[in-house]
């Protein structure tokens, strides 16, 4: 769906983006994480051809932003932090507005604009002027404005930003629902608790440069350390000495007198079945196991808290 390969962006005064390069798959909801400063809304303004890089190329299916920018902004809706909305237009008339601007078919305008009111769940204030909305509401307003010329892609710059609580669990559902319809996201926010109710990869940011883009909910390579919760029915010390002989255990902790152990391990699933087989051929009994996924933010956290603000 998209390819970013070796972007640089400079200001006048500084170079904001390094060498970046990542791709990401159709139908993913990308998480944009880092400190103030690192590069994301400068990369979301890239992404949405409003800035012009110094280097490196942004493809779409196959088309280079920089070659067709006019052709690239049919197939992507930005949202920026600032919504950008017509405060004496009713919610209707805005959604036609934009269907205008984006030129589409005439003959198409009121069918668009219904299904992003019933998307959106907008029915209730659709005739309302937007200036009279609430800031939850105001937002739907302006993500139906982003997708009411149907983008493959949606960029969202802190869409949870000054949102109450339900506004935010709206915005959730609604992010879950548009992935589930088949649109690629990527999703600016510091609120690291919402942004992994929906998100499927994770895009980590520190200083203009790329640090971490990775996928969520797999399992981790080789090389990387898992967690695994282990309840023992029969003597805890002789399940911790076999798992202290397997060469891929980095460590091992009893919790509380209930037989209840903690590891850390190198490897998937067959090292994780490997573990469980050797306590069971040495007479451990084990009566349940539960590998411990780590947040996205504790990941982030503990990985590059200490390089952050």
């Amino acid at each position: 769906m998209l390819q970013v390969s070796h972007l640089t962006f400079d200001y006048p005064e500084a170079r904001i983006l390094r060498d970046i390069s990542f791709s990401v798959p159709q139908g993913a909801v990308v998480g944009l994480i880092g400190p103030n400063g690192a590069g994301k809304t400068t990369l979301l303004s890239c992404l949405a051809a409003l800035q012009t890089p110094v280097a490196g190329t942004i493809t779409f299916e196959g088309i280079d932003l920089g070659e067709d920018p006019r052709r690239t902004h049919a197939m992507v809706g930005f949202l920026k932090d600032s919504f950008g909305l017509f405060v004496d237009l009713t919610v209707e008339q805005s959604l036609l507005y934009f269907c205008a601007a984006h030129k589409i078919a005439k003959s198409e305008w009121k069918r668009r604009v219904q299904e992003s009111i019933d998307l959106l769940e907008m029915s209730e204030f659709s005739t309302k002027k937007v200036g009279d909305l609430s800031l939850g509401q105001r937002q739907r307003v302006a993500i139906s404005q982003a997708i009411i010329h149907k983008p493959k892609i949606l960029l969202l710059d802190e869409p949870a930003t000054g949102l109450d609580p339900y506004a935010r669990k709206i915005l959730s559902k609604l992010i879950r629902k548009l992935s589930n319809e088949g649109l690629t996201l990527i999703v600016s926010s510091h609120i690291l608790t919402e942004l992994e109710e929906y998100s499927t990869h994770m895009l980590v940011l520190e200083k203009g440069q790329v640090v971490d883009f990775s996928q969520l909910g797999q399992e981790e390579v080789q090389e990387e350390l898992l967690c695994l919760e282990i309840d023992i029915l029969s003597d805890v010390n002789q399940a911790v000495t076999v798992l202290k002989q397997n060469e891929i255990v980095e460590t091992v902790t009893v919790e509380g007198t209930e037989g209840k152990l903690l590891l850390s391990y190198r490897g998937g699933k067959v090292a994780r079945a490997g573990l469980l087989a050797s306590l069971i051929q040495q007479g451990v009994e084990i009566h349940c196991y539960k590998p411990m996924s780590e947040s996205l933010q504790d990941r982030y956290l503990n990985r590059f808290g200490q390089k952050g603000e």
